[in-house]
């Protein structure tokens, strides 16, 4: 008796001391009983509450979501204030917020404001980016002369990066200089995203001086900078295109795909661990410049070279025609200066890569993100990676991908075959 006594005591203790002191383990395998590190990070920059209004009938099905959100957020120490309307009963105070199905949601962080009208955790972080982001500096980008289309949605246009930069706050302005007698002096970055036409010498002289005034620069290359930039900037291109070898065990049937796997230690690769994939890319060379730091930013393997002729049947270097022996330059990063007030400069010999159908391959849209983070510091704008959705793609070698496609379409379906015959001929014995 004694026993069961003491022991139902403990019992109560226990319970009684784990109501005071909770303790909380994820062990799910990508997290998702908490927010990622990221968003976490961006929690606890907020100074002040994070006020949510969610719009939401008052049925689990609708809220519980929601709910399972807030909690993650509050577990990682946020003060986040959530309130509920429904819009059944107060159809009015939906209606005035432009709230068009159950779900959406408002947040306010101080006088800033933003819409989520798909709630989770990746649109939550993109909305916090904005609000943290409030006067943001401005990403200025070149037209006039078959640039790739920042907002655009055609085929080869980058539009999907367009929009991944202005989720991360980023305010975007096209630009002609035949119109304008210089780029703005607020803007953090001018991106030249590969003229098909070579700007006239008054838009290259203009450009020039952006540079010579300490702008930054993002230039996708393919075609050769204009000579007197070319110059400044110490940068040259290979003839031909890139023929990369190593495509083929990254699973692209295209050889004139670069891949780049050796990430050197750098702001624009930190976490990087996937290749990064350049379609059709242009070599690049560093001839110098004086003042200027030269960094190999992403490489192709060293079984490439750049083609001069037509990437037809099997194809090998000649060197008699100036094809040079990978690794090849693909991504070059320029700076001078030290500190916050350093000038910084990147050169790609591809724009395919930061197009709708590429960026979200390989390591390219992380990349793509950090260069402009790294190209924009010197302006002041902090950034930080935004959770991504862990990958559920399996890369097949093509042998195993064959060998999959023979099991599937052949060897199943003959088991199958010979297993139903099989409990026929029993059958008719029986």
């Amino acid at each position: 008796m004694v026993f069961q006594l003491l022991l139902a005591t403990c019992v109560v203790l226990l319970v009684a001391l784990a109501e005071r002191l909770g303790w909380e383990a994820d062990w799910s395998q990508h997290g998702r009983n908490r927010v990622q590190p990221a968003t976490a990070e961006l929690l606890a920059r907020l100074e002040g509450p994070l006020e949510i209004t969610a719009y939401a009938p008052d049925q689990p099905m609708f809220r519980d979501g929601i709910d399972n959100l807030v909690a993650r957020m509050r577990r990682s120490g946020a003060r986040v204030d959530l309130a509920w309307i429904d819009p059944v009963r107060e159809p009015e105070r939906a209606r005035a917020a432009g709230v068009r199905r159950p779900g959406e949601m408002w947040l306010r962080y101080g006088p800033a404001e933003q819409h989520l009208a798909n709630p989770d955790e990746r649109t939550l972080a993109a909305a916090l980016v904005r609000l943290l982001h409030v006067g943001s500096p401005w990403i200025v980008s070149l037209r006039g002369h078959g640039e790739r289309d920042l907002l655009g949605s055609a085929a080869g246009d980058l539009g999907a990066f367009g929009r991944l930069l202005e989720t991360r706050g980023h305010r975007l302005l096209g630009l002609s200089l035949t119109e304008v007698a210089e780029v703005p002096g607020n803007a953090a970055l001018l991106l030249v995203a590969a003229p098909v036409d070579p700007p006239s010498p008054t838009e290259t002289a203009r450009l020039a001086a952006w540079l010579d005034s300490g702008g930054s620069l993002l230039w996708l290359a393919e075609r050769p900078l204009p000579e007197p930039l070319a110059t400044r900037l110490g940068i040259a291109t290979l003839p031909g295109r890139l023929v990369d070898a190593a495509a083929a065990d990254a699973g692209l049937d295209d050889p004139t795909v670069a891949v780049a796997s050796r990430h050197p230690a750098h702001p624009a690769l930190e976490g990087i661990d996937r290749p990064l994939l350049f379609p059709g890319a242009l070599a690049l060379s560093a001839t110098g410049a004086e003042g200027w730091e030269v960094r190999v930013l992403a490489a192709s393997s060293p079984r490439s070279w750049n083609e001069t002729g037509a990437v037809v049947g099997r194809v090998a270097r000649d060197p008699a025609a100036g094809e040079l022996p990978g690794p090849l330059p693909v991504a070059l990063a320029l700076s001078r200066g030290d500190g916050p007030d350093g000038q910084r400069v990147a050169i790609v010999g591809d724009a395919d890569w930061l197009s709708d159908a590429w960026l979200g391959r390989g390591a390219n849209r992380r990349f793509a993100v950090a260069l402009v983070q790294w190209l924009t510091a010197a302006q002041g704008d902090a950034d930080i990676p935004l959770p991504e959705v862990p990958d559920q793609q399996v890369a097949w070698a093509p042998a195993a991908g064959a060998a999959a496609a023979v099991a599937w379409l052949v060897l199943v379906p003959l088991a199958l075959v010979f297993a139903a015959v099989r409990v026929r001929l029993r059958r008719r014995r029986e």
